[in-house]
């Protein structure tokens, strides 16, 4: 955790460290699939993962600033100032003074527990606001992405309509040619069928054969 790389561990709750909550993932004892599922969470989650393991580092470095001496000689401090000890007082007046020590323990240690919920409940809460405003996001961009390609669609569809109108139209042309070409053919064949065409050949027999040309 001190380097930001978030645990996933089993449920300990007699563990006021792991009942922070930050920079670790809890599953319930024995579920080791749930453990796996939270793991392949963290994997995938690049941003979670970052998160997760920055808390956890934040929360490493607060425990590392603890004085833990000093908090004890507060807790007894605190204690002491709210029991009066009278000298004289027999065994039983101790034992007394002893379960009332454990007793303030406990409270407290409860009061660090419900706090300590309460916080990790407090940041569950905010991290799964931001993933879900993030999921937002995420759909918002999907969903303009998606207008962008249907728009592209449209065009490329129009394009290609305009593309097989144009073919249309060439074909129309080429068949029209075609047509006039057959109509030409046709006259040419008929032209040279007819008398004049062969008269002119014969008067031209002679200068075709002396300049050679086949015309």
């Amino acid at each position: 955790m001190s380097y930001g790389v978030p645990v996933v561990t089993y449920d300990m709750p007699w563990l006021p460290f792991i009942q922070d909550g930050r920079g670790i993932v809890t599953v319930p004892q024995g579920q080791y699939s749930l453990a796996a599922q939270e793991i392949i969470k963290l994997l995938q989650n690049t941003h979670y993962l970052t998160s997760l393991g920055q808390c956890g580092k934040d929360h490493i470095t607060e425990v590392a600033k603890d004085d833990i001496m000093n908090n004890w000689k507060e807790f007894f401090k605190r204690i002491n100032n709210r029991t009066i000890v009278k000298q004289g007082k027999n065994k039983l007046n101790n034992i007394s003074i002893i379960l009332k020590y454990l007793t303030l323990y406990q409270f407290d240690g409860r009061q660090k527990i419900v706090n300590s919920v309460k916080n990790q409940a407090k940041r569950t809460e905010d991290r799964l606001k931001k993933e879900l405003e993030q999921n937002r996001k995420q759909l918002t961009t999907s969903q303009n992405d998606l207008k962008q390609e249907r728009r592209k669609i449209k065009e490329l569809t129009q394009k290609q309509q305009k593309a097989d109108n144009q073919l249309k139209d060439i074909a129309v042309k080429l068949k029209n040619v075609s047509a006039k070409l057959t109509d030409t053919t046709t006259l040419l064949r008929n032209i040279r069928r007819g008398s004049s065409f062969k008269i002119g050949r014969i008067l031209t027999w002679l200068p075709r054969k002396l300049t050679g040309r086949n015309w």
